[in-house]
């Protein structure tokens, strides 16, 4: 799965949101498990959304306000709209920001964006928050497909891996997990240190919306 440079331009942006607001900006949190991000069929998503839902529907659920990174475009003439939550999310400890994504008025992804640029204290380190993530992941989830910077490597599943990638500032490493219809995303900017600055968790329907098709519409709007 690719994500355009536009797409990475929000992305920056909801992790510069969530490093700003951590403590401050939120009225309410909503306490998130691993078992958050995928329904009792199997398909993957989000705290029971289904799939589809309109932005009011959502709403019921979520306090949204929408936010726009391009204001040229009138929101009426984009088929993609984006809403951030006005509630924060806690997993495991972490807080988080969380942006929903509607294609022609219809639920098609959400991404949540944790900041890991804290330093180590006692009550949270951020490198090992991070691992245990991705182990609890893999054991709801199995084996991800593991990848860096968009091209697949001949590895086993592991976090951080920079050993295995070019020498490189903020390589970006994704954990993957797919279903016919839906995919769970877990991506990391990561210093040549091996240390990471974020996690963004990310959940689509490709059912909804063709990647396809949304990196079209983010290369044109």
């Amino acid at each position: 799965m690719s994500i355009t440079h536009s797409r990475w331009i929000q992305t920056l942006f909801l992790s510069f949101l969530t490093a700003a607001c951590l403590g401050s900006c939120s009225k309410s949190v909503t306490e998130l498990t691993m078992e958050s991000f995928r329904f009792e069929n199997g398909e993957y998503g989000f705290m029971g959304l289904e799939w589809g839902s309109s932005v009011n529907s959502v709403i019921e659920t979520i306090p949204l306000e929408e936010y726009k990174l391009d204001l040229l475009v009138p929101p009426e003439e984009k088929r993609l709209r984006y809403y951030a939550a006005t509630t924060s999310f806690l997993l495991d400890g972490n807080s988080a920001r969380a942006e929903f994504e509607f294609f022609d008025g219809k639920l098609s992804g959400i991404q949540l964006s944790f900041n890991l640029r804290q330093e180590d204290s006692e009550s949270f380190q951020p490198q090992e928050w991070l691992e245990d993530q991705l182990k609890r992941a893999e054991e709801l989830y199995g084996n991800p497909f593991f990848y860096g910077e968009g091209m697949a490597i001949d590895r086993e599943p592991a976090f951080p891996g920079q050993d295995r990638l070019p020498e490189r500032d903020n390589q970006r490493l994704f954990h993957e997990w797919s279903t016919e219809d839906t995919t769970l995303l877990f991506s990391s900017f990561v210093q040549p240190s091996g240390k990471a600055e974020n996690l963004s968790i990310e959940i689509y329907s490709q059912k909804l919306l063709d990647p396809g098709l949304r990196k079209e519409l983010l290369e044109k709007e």
